[in-house]
């Protein structure tokens, strides 16, 4: 809550296998539900090698 970035989400997927309809319909959902997680904190604890 301290204006600092906490996550990063990225989708990318190869247009062979995905149409731009399919990405829309399937992943932008987990996409945004992801995001609203990060936004709310509720995220699991960093992991470190």
């Amino acid at each position: 809550a301290d204006g600092q970035p906490l996550a990063a989400v990225n989708i990318s997927a190869p247009t062979s296998r995905w149409t731009l309809a399919e990405l829309r319909s399937k992943l932008a959902p987990l996409l945004l539900q992801t995001a609203r997680a990060a936004s709310q904190g509720d995220l699991p604890p960093p992991r470190r090698p």
